[in-house]
């Protein structure tokens, strides 16, 4: 009897193990599926800013670091690098918040300050974006004497984002040394 007591403890301990090690997995799962580097494209639906030209939702290469479910987003470009936002995950879904500054004169830039809220599927991520357009300091409408500030209302933009995972390699982008695509 003491032996089938000794088998039902091992096989206790075993399945308990068994349950542990497919917990850990699941967790290790959530770490690493965002993580990467990956190609964001995106469009807009609805423009509340019509006359700030070429302003709208994440695009390009952007790097996610993922640390449980806390997301770090950066932008690795010819344009611009580094940490342009974070965010959370959970399972397939996750949030974003992002702070961009895109020059559009000397003197003046646009903030867009951008939420995505998204899904993941495979090597894919697809997102609802808002964006929340202003002007920084020293900017005025175009047209006007510089000596004549206005005070021009911020503004919202719609669109999707949709982003691929890039190969092992990378994103596979080009820098031009004077790269036309780049804000100021």
């Amino acid at each position: 009897m003491n032996q089938t007591s000794n088998g039902s403890k091992r096989l206790t301990i075993l399945l308990l193990s068994a349950c542990l090690a497919l917990a850990c997995n699941h967790s290790n799962d959530l770490e690493t599926r965002f993580a990467g580097d990956w190609m964001f494209s995106s469009i807009v639906l609805e423009d509340g800013c019509p006359s700030n030209p070429a302003v709208g939702p994440l695009t390009g290469p952007i790097r996610i670091i993922q640390t449980g479910d806390s997301l770090v987003l950066e932008q690795n470009g010819c344009c611009r690098s580094g940490t342009i936002g974070t965010g959370t995950a959970d399972r397939i879904t996750f949030t974003a918040t992002s702070t961009r500054t895109v020059p559009i004169s000397p003197d003046c830039s646009y903030q867009l300050d951008e939420v995505d809220n998204g899904i993941i599927r495979g090597d894919r991520l697809s997102a609802d974006a808002t964006v929340q357009v202003s002007l920084t300091s020293g900017c005025y409408a175009p047209g006007v004497a510089a000596s004549v500030a206005t005070a021009i209302e911020p503004c919202r933009i719609q669109g999707k984002v949709d982003a691929a995972r890039c190969a092992s390699d990378g994103c596979g982008i080009m820098c031009l040394a004077i790269d036309p695509l780049c804000p100021l």
